[in-house]
């Protein structure tokens, strides 16, 4: 069995752009010092440095641990449409946003159930976005197409 580098970079680096796709967004939309209208770059490049600190540790866990194998799972089901990625994406972050929102319905109770609600909604659109960016880098460069054996691994001659 042969390792193949170059798929394992590209499987790497879309893990990567998917864990930060949702931080380039909050870093976009998100300011709790300013208005969203004061958006300039150094703001902007400020906020994503900050949300890249607290908030990427948790997406690239998310990615690695759900995603991947996830996405392991429909690329041997070949599940390589869009379609797929969103409805796995989806659940995924449903997955991802549940401890947090059991845990402080848990805490403070259910009155402020519309922001656990409003919450695991964002998580769930991020989750989404995540696996469209992952799909989407994979689809660019070719991992997804239909006649590859799969990812990162291609069986050799004599083994």
């Amino acid at each position: 069995m042969k390792i193949k580098i170059k798929s394992i970079l590209i499987w790497t680096g879309a893990t990567f752009l998917a864990a930060l796709a949702p931080i380039f967004v909050l870093s976009a939309t998100l300011d709790f010092m300013a208005p969203l209208p004061e958006m300039s770059v150094s703001s902007f490049l400020i906020r994503f440095f900050f949300y890249s600190g607290v908030v990427l540790p948790f997406t690239l866990l998310t990615a690695v641990v759900l995603g991947l194998p996830a996405a392991r799972f429909c690329l041997a089901k070949r599940w390589t449409h869009w379609i797929a990625a969103v409805i796995g994406g989806a659940l995924i972050g449903a997955v991802a946003a549940f401890p947090t929102v059991w845990f402080y319905a848990g805490f403070f109770g259910l009155q402020a159930w519309h922001s656990y609600a409003m919450f695991a909604a964002a998580v769930v659109g991020f989750g989404v976005l995540g696996a469209l960016v992952f799909w989407g880098t994979l689809k660019l460069s070719g991992e997804l197409t239909p006649g590859r054996p799969g990812p990162a691994v291609v069986s050799g001659e004599g083994v």
